[in-house]
């Protein structure tokens, strides 16, 4: 059945190293694309070159807009009163509200206590610190801050239709999410009548950070907090193309039933995990540059 693409999770970082190797690596001819959180928005592009495009020129530079209009919306404009107090004391109070909010869930979502707690804030207040408080990956952190445990708000769907510049659903991607309801994995396709932003939207929503994405009658969330890649969607095809930027079980479980039934199986890791980072360090934006330009050479070295 040709070749299969399945694209991980990974998260900002894993983003871009994703899109640095799809800029260098010829992936047209792929029959299926299986793509999971980081992977779902990669493979989100696949077919459409100028969002592409789009999206990895995000990767080296800034893209400008508002964070405290971000929080506004997703508070549905209950605004506490920090927002509204203007100049460098209200954009401190802003990051230091962000820092508070997003860190408290990233330690609940991660089962932990008081250390994954000054973990995660440490590495928030030195992310913020050094970026302008418009910068795309404030905004991000704005959208964390502002989710809800239970259900994702409209601007979590809005970020990803905005990052998507006008993408359209790929015939071939398959989105894998989390059903709230069942517990168990769900496929998105472009005939499951779910516009493509919200099936991203989906897959990326962090538990406990974001919250769930309501669609239909029940909710949906990252399919990469059981499995990074869902590389067994692609069994059937001859050969079948891993990007794993967050090498995690069953991983290999995947790759050893996969070759048992005679696929041609080709994984690719990040050269240096330790750009990407690990655990609140791959919610860091000021890593995709970096990411981004391993990817491209990791995307080099893939066997033709």
């Amino acid at each position: 059945m040709g070749t299969a693409l399945v694209l991980g999770s990974g998260g900002i970082t894993g983003i871009a190293w994703t899109l640095g190797v799809l800029s260098t690596w010829p992936h047209s001819a792929c029959d299926l694309v299986v793509g999971t959180s980081a992977g779902a928005f990669a493979g989100a592009l696949d077919g459409n070159p100028a969002a592409f495009a789009h999206a990895c020129d995000a990767m080296l530079g800034a893209d400008h807009g508002s964070a405290k209009r971000d929080l506004a919306r997703g508070l549905g404009n209950r605004l506490p009163h920090l927002l509204a107090v203007p100049g460098r004391r209200g954009d401190a109070l802003v990051r230091a509200w962000m820092v508070g909010a997003v860190a408290r869930r990233f330690a609940a979502s991660a089962g932990s206590g008081r250390a994954a707690l000054g973990a995660a804030a440490a590495a928030l207040r030195r992310q913020l610190a050094a970026l302008p408080l418009d910068d795309a990956g404030v905004r991000a952190i704005a959208l964390l801050a502002v989710g809800r445990r239970t259900a994702a708000g409209p601007a979590w769907v809005q970020y990803w239709h905005d990052q998507l510049a006008g993408a359209t659903w790929p015939a071939t991607l398959r989105i894998v999410a989390i059903d709230g309801r069942t517990g168990m994995r769900h496929v998105f396709d472009r005939d499951s009548g779910v516009p493509l932003a919200r099936a991203v939207a989906a897959s990326t929503a962090i538990p406990a950070l974001v919250g769930a994405v309501p669609i239909g009658d029940s909710a949906y969330f990252d399919a990469g907090v059981a499995d990074t890649t869902s590389a067994d969607l692609a069994a059937g095809h001859e050969r079948v193309v891993v990007l794993v930027p967050n090498p995690r079980p069953p991983l290999e479980d995947h790759l050893r039933m996969l070759r048992a039934t005679g696929a041609e199986v080709v994984t690719v890791l990040p050269g240096d995990l330790g750009v990407l980072g690990a655990g609140q360090r791959r919610l860091d934006a000021a890593g995709q540059p970096a990411s981004f330009e391993l990817g491209r050479q990791d995307g080099r070295a893939i066997p033709a």
